[in-house]
C-alpha cells in the first residue's frame, strides 16, 4: 500500500495528493477497516493544511480501536482546527466517557448537540452515561427510545436488558439478551445470560444448565485449552492446594473462606492462594489468617493461560475456584482442567458449566439427588451447611428496635434480588398484617427516582407511603447497624441473600425464607437449618408470607427480642459458625476425591 501511495504522491500535485490520501483513509474507516485507514491518516503531515481533517479521521479509527489515550490528543488537535465540526465532539464524547470522566463527556456531548449532532452514536453515549452513573430507570428509557429508533441493535437491547436487571426485572432482562445475542452473537451477551439464568424464575434447571454450557463452549474457542492437566494427583501428603479468587480483599464476603482457609489442617495440606486483588488488603483483621508456609500470588496482571501455567509450575494438586460467574474474566481457565483435581464451591449456587471444573461442592439443603443431572460437575456434599461461616472482625453491637416503634420487616439484599415476586409478597405481607412497615436499603434506593418508583409499586396496591423507609447504600458499619431498625427480616427469591442472610443473622435478625426450586433459592435455607432456626424456613411462598405475618404479632415481640440478645451465642454454638467442623468436613471430601 504505501508503494501505491508513493506513486500516488509523485504524480499528482500536493494537495491532489493529500485529497484522494484523506478520501482512501475516510472510505476505509467507514467499512470498518481502522488499521488501514490510521496508516493512509499518518502520512498527512503536520503543517499540512489537511492535518485537521487528518486528525479527526485517525482519531476516529483509534477510538473504534479502543486505542483511547493515542486518540484523545488527536480529536483534541481536530477540534481545534475545526471547531464547528459536531462529529470531532462525539468522538472525543466517547473517548472521556469510556476512559471514565464521565462529566467531561456529558459536557461534550452538550456541546456536540449545539453544533446539531444526532444520531445513534451520540444517543448512545448518552444512554451509556445514564447507565455508567447506576442511574437504571433513565437507562431504560434512553435504551427504550433508542430501540424504537434503531431497532434489533444488538448492543441496545444488552444495555436495556442490563439495566432492567439491576432493578430486579431479570425475566425480561432474560428476554432482551437472548433477542441481542441472537443478532449480534457477542460473547459479553452470552455471559450475561448464563450469569442471569440461575436468577430468572423463568429458566427452569435445564435452560439454566444449558446457557452455562453454550459459554463453555464459546470460552473453550477463545481461550484455546489453556492447559489440561489430566494426570492423577499425588496421594501422598502434604497435599497442595489452591484457591482462585477475586475477592479475598473482601472480608465481609469472604466469611465462609475465612471458615474454611484458617481451620485448614497445615500438616496435610500446603495452602496456596492466587489473587485478582491487592495483596496487602488479604490480611487485614479479622479475615484471612496468614500462615509462613502459605504461599500467596499476585495475579491481576496474567491472562488465563498464563495463570493456567503459574498454577501448573506450582505443582498444584487440588485446585478450588471461588469465583464463579462473579469474575467472567477468570471464567476461560476453567476451559480445561488446570490442575489433577478442580473443584466448585462457595460462589456457585448452579452447575458451571465449565469442563476444566470436575467437582461441585455442596450440602443437602441446595442440592437434591435428582436435580444432579442439570449438573455437567459430580456432585459433594458437606455433613453442614457449605455456606459455614466465621466473623473474627468487629461488628457493631446488636441493638434493638425502640419499644414504641411499629413492627419493621426488612432487608438490605441487593436491589438487582427484588424482584416483582418479590415485591407482591412483600406487599401482600404489608396489606395483611396492620401497623407494619418495611424498611428496604440497597444501592439502587439511594438514587431518587429509584425510590418513587419502588414506592408506587405499594401505594398503587392501596399501601401507605408513610409504611415504607427506603434508604440507599451506606458505608459497611453503618449499614449494618440499620438492622438495629429491624424487627424480622425477609428474603429475597429466587435469589436469595447469602451475605445479607449471614449479616443479618450476627446482628440478631432473623431471616425468613423458603426452600425454593433451585440451589440459588435455598441459601438462606441452608444457613437457617445449620443454625437451627427452623421457625424461619418455609416450605413454599405461601408459607413465607405466613411464616411473616405469624411472627409480626404482639405476642412474637418479646420471643424475637430475647433471640436476638442471644443470637450470636446460639450461633457460635451451631453448626452455621463451626468453621473447624466445615474444614475438617472439606478436607475429608477432597481426601476422598485423591483416594
Amino acid at each position: 500500500m504505501k508503494q501505491k501511495k508513493n506513486k500516488q504522491k509523485r504524480g499528482l500535485p500536493k494537495t491532489q495528493n493529500e485529497t484522494a490520501i484523506l478520501q482512501n483513509g475516510e472510505r476505509a474507516l467507514a467499512s470498518g477497516n481502522f488499521n488501514q485507514a490510521i496508516d493512509f491518516f499518518a502520512d498527512i503531515s503536520k503543517e499540512s493544511l489537511n492535518y485537521g481533517r487528518a486528525c479527526k479521521g485517525h482519531g476516529a479509527a483509534l477510538l473504534r480501536l479502543h486505542r483511547l489515550k493515542e486518540a484523545l490528543p488527536l480529536l483534541q488537535t481536530a477540534h481545534l482546527a475545526l471547531p464547528k465540526d459536531p462529529n470531532i465532539l462525539v468522538d472525543g464524547a466517547d473517548v472521556a466517557r469510556l476512559m471514565g470522566g464521565l462529566n467531561v463527556a456529558e459536557d461534550t456531548y452538550k456541546a456536540a448537540r449545539e453544533l446539531g449532532a444526532s444520531g445513534f452514536q451520540i444517543e448512545f453515549g448518552e444512554a451509556s452515561i445514564a447507565q455508567e452513573r447506576n442511574k437504571w430507570l433513565e437507562a431504560t428509557g434512553l435504551w427504550s427510545e433508542l430501540n424504537q429508533s434503531y431497532q434489533k441493535n444488538p448492543f441496545v437491547l444488552h444495555n436495556l436488558g442490563r439495566a432492567w436487571h439491576e432493578l430486579g426485572e431479570t425475566d425480561r432482562a432474560m428476554l432482551l439478551m437472548s433477542e441481542a445475542f441472537k443478532l449480534g452473537g457477542e460473547t459479553a451477551t452470552l455471559s450475561t445470560l448464563a450469569l442471569l439464568a440461575p436468577h430468572a424464575g423463568s429458566c427452569n434447571h435445564e435452560e439454566v444448565k444449558q446457557h452455562r454450557i453454550n459459554l463453555a463452549e464459546r470460552l473453550k474457542l477463545e481461550e484455546g485449552n489453556p492447559l489440561d492437566v489430566s494426570t492423577t494427583s499425588k496421594k501422598n501428603k502434604p497435599i497442595k492446594i489452591g484457591y482462585v479468587s477475586a475477592f479475598f480483599h473482601r472480608r465481609n464476603w469472604m466469611k465462609p473462606v475465612w471458615a474454611l482457609l484458617n481451620n485448614h489442617n497445615r500438616e496435610d495440606f500446603n495452602i496456596h492462594l492466587f489473587a485478582d486483588g491487592p495483596l496487602d488488603e488479604i490480611n487485614t483483621e479479622g479475615g484471612y489468617i496468614s500462615h509462613e508456609q502459605d504461599k500467596i500470588y499476585d495475579v491481576r496482571k496474567l491472562n488465563n493461560r498464563e495463570l493456567a501455567k503459574l498454577i501448573s509450575d506450582c505443582e498444584i494438586d487440588v485446585l478450588v475456584d471461588l469465583n464463579s460467574y462473579s469474575t467472567v474474566h477468570r471464567l476461560g481457565l476453567w476451559s480445561a482442567k488446570p490442575a489433577p483435581v478442580t473443584i466448585g464451591w462457595f460462589n456457585l449456587y448452579a452447575t458451571s458449566g465449565m469442563p476444566g471444573i470436575e467437582w461441585l461442592i455442596g450440602d443437602d439443603v441446595v442440592i437434591h439427588s435428582h436435580e444432579e443431572k442439570f449438573y455437567t460437575e459430580k456432585i459433594l456434599r458437606l455433613n453442614q451447611s457449605y455456606l459455614t461461616f466465621q466473623v473474627g472482625y468487629d461488628t457493631p453491637d446488636i441493638e434493638c428496635p425502640a419499644v414504641d416503634e411499629p413492627f419493621t420487616f426488612g432487608c438490605l439484599g441487593s436491589g438487582y434480588k427484588i424482584t416483582p415476586e418479590v415485591r407482591a409478597a412483600w406487599i401482600k405481607i404489608l396489606r395483611e398484617t396492620e401497623g407494619t412497615r418495611l424498611l428496604v436499603r440497597n444501592q439502587v434506593l439511594g438514587e431518587d427516582s429509584h425510590k418513587k418508583w419502588f414506592a408506587e409499586f405499594f401505594t398503587r396496591e392501596g399501601i401507605e407511603a408513610d409504611r415504607l423507609i427506603l434508604l440507599g447504600a451506606a458505608e459497611h458499619k453503618e449499614f449494618i447497624q440499620t438492622y438495629g431498625k429491624i424487627d424480622l427480616a425477609l428474603d429475597t427469591f429466587p435469589y436469595n441473600g447469602g451475605t445479607t442472610t449471614m449479616e443479618s443473622l450476627w446482628q440478631g435478625v432473623p431471616v425468613v425464607c423458603f426452600k425454593g426450586d433451585r440451589w440459588i433459592s435455598r441459601t438462606s435455607a441452608t444457613l437457617l437449618n445449620s443454625a437451627e432456626l427452623h421457625d424461619f424456613i418455609g416450605d413454599n411462598e405461601n408459607e413465607y408470607v405466613e411464616i411473616a405475618k405469624k411472627w409480626s404479632s404482639k405476642k412474637q415481640k418479646a420471643s424475637l427480642r430475647k433471640l436476638r440478645t442471644e443470637m450470636r451465642s446460639h450461633l457460635e454454638n451451631s453448626k452455621v459458625c463451626d468453621g473447624k467442623g466445615l474444614a475438617k468436613d472439606f478436607e475429608r471430601i477432597v481426601f476422598e476425591i485423591i483416594s
